[in-house]
């Protein structure tokens, strides 16, 4: 468990409004921070899956940060967030087993709760979670920064600085020391 390895024993009568938001976040861009933005205004607790978190990964083209490195990225733009408890991440191995992967990722988090809201960033994410019963809000990216991941990556690796332009100031040292 994230987010100050925080472990959570939810129950089912719980009031609060709990949200759930998944991302491999490699790197953290201002299109993902404008997506949990967006899920912490409409929830009381936010917990954020940080996926392809086992270490083998690490290095490989697309999983060039680590799960601690991510979590650190996240940290940085949402410490106030997760300081109060309103944010928390957590690692989700990767499994390979798409109608298996909705349960994995709830037993990964620990919830425990009927008041669930998915936020989805795509079609396929918001598919999947509906199918297993759980509420989803597909999340409109249409007012979000966005440049994806790979064009981030290949930027990064090219050491073309335009990179910064689709990353939050607070997560420039850790991307460049990674």
């Amino acid at each position: 468990m994230g987010g100050r390895e925080k472990s959570v024993g939810l129950t089912k009568t719980d009031s609060k409004k709990y949200g759930l938001l998944c991302g491999r976040f490699q790197p953290l861009h201002l299109g993902h921070i404008g997506l949990i933005q967006l899920a912490l205004k409409k929830c009381d607790v936010l917990y954020i899956g940080i996926g392809s978190a086992q270490d083998h990964l690490i290095g490989d083209e697309k999983n060039p940060y680590s799960y601690k490195t991510r979590s650190s990225m996240i940290s940085e733009c949402f410490n106030n967030e997760i300081i109060s408890g309103k944010l928390v991440y957590f690692p989700v191995i990767d499994i390979n087993d798409p109608p298996n992967w909705v349960s994995h990722v709830i037993k990964s988090s620990g919830i425990v709760t009927d008041n669930l809201t998915y936020f989805a960033g795509s079609n396929y994410d918001a598919y999947l979670f509906q199918e297993a019963g759980i509420d989803v809000c597909l999340l409109d990216r249409s007012n979000t920064p966005y440049k994806s991941g790979t064009d981030l990556r290949h930027m990064i690796k090219q050491s073309n600085p335009e990179w910064q332009n689709y990353t939050s100031y607070k997560i420039w040292d850790i991307i460049r020391n990674s």
